[in-house]
């Protein structure tokens, strides 16, 4: 009976201290905490109508989208981008945007040189028609090998149609200047038109649909509109939250709509979180977290 007291208490002091545990957890059984751990972004610009895009382009993309050392976003820039038939499960129709606002100023730090598909990762203009999966792979892991100045974490949940934003930063060494953040929103699959694709039709992943930063009435933003840390001491460590709130803009409003889905889905929605570095009028590529919306 003794033994089976004792059973019952240990057991309950696991469960007691088990629970105390995930309470400061993400809500997934994992501590949100800063991993000293190098990823590489790789922003791949592309458009509807692009042949290549569609032949060679999506899928040299694709092929990456399972690698975790790697935060990768589907940008699309160009105006005829903007309307784009969205194949529903239904067969029915729709007009999708395909461009973010601020898209932009997101493209002009990845070393643009007017082509594309054009892809870009740490810092560097990795190319357009020659870019494999194998080399952007091989660049990723070059990078990882390097030791991480800095990092950054990201989690999200969705409420009804608003997504809440938890982020950490963290500086593993002392560092000089200014680090700014980027909490870009991205769409994780959209079955969409694309040139080049096998019956002109893709499955886009990881397209870029907003920011948490910025407002309606200035939707530039794709950086926070001030530094998050400045000259930052080794193992200086940052937290905030963001909120975004999805609308559905209306026919008339739609290019210059902040907010750009037709339909939203939390468990369709993907926040990647980059720290960059100011150097001039650019910002380079600190590191990258990305987290599904719970």
């Amino acid at each position: 009976m003794k033994k089976l007291l004792f059973a019952a208490t240990a057991l309950a002091l696991t469960l007691t201290v088990a629970c105390k545990k995930k309470s400061t957890d993400d809500g997934a059984g994992e501590a949100f905490t800063v991993d000293q751990k190098q990823n590489t972004l790789v922003v791949y610009n592309t458009a509807t109508w692009c042949g290549p895009c569609g032949v060679y382009g999506g899928p040299t993309f694709k092929g990456i989208l399972d690698n975790p050392d790697i935060v990768a976003i589907d940008l699309h820039t160009s105006g005829s981008s903007l309307l784009s038939p969205i194949y529903t499960p239904g067969g029915a129709k729709k007009d999708s945007a395909m461009v973010a606002p601020f898209a932009i100023y997101l493209y002009a730090q990845t070393k643009p040189n007017g082509y594309i598909p054009h892809f870009y990762a740490n810092n560097t203009l990795l190319g357009n028609s020659e870019v494999t999966t194998t080399s952007i792979t091989s660049a990723a892991n070059t990078f990882k090998a390097g030791t991480p100045t800095a990092g950054v974490a990201v989690k999200a949940s969705a409420s009804g149609n608003t997504i809440s934003i938890d982020y950490k930063a963290k500086a593993f060494s002392a560092g000089s200047g200014e680090y700014y953040l980027s909490l870009i929103l991205c769409e994780k699959s959209v079955t969409a038109t694309q040139s080049g694709a096998s019956g002109g039709i893709a499955d886009h992943k990881n397209i870029v649909r907003g920011t948490a930063f910025g407002t309606p009435a200035s939707p530039i933003d794709a950086f926070s509109p001030s530094a998050v840390m400045t000259n930052p001491t080794a193992g200086q460590e940052i937290s905030g939250s963001k909120t975004y709130t999805w609308e559905l803009p209306t026919l008339a409003s739609r290019y210059n709509a902040f907010k750009r889905w037709d339909a939203f889905s939390a468990s369709n929605t993907m926040v990647a979180a980059i720290l960059w570095k100011k150097n001039g009028t650019a910002y380079e590529l600190v590191n990258a977290a990305k987290c599904d919306v719970k």
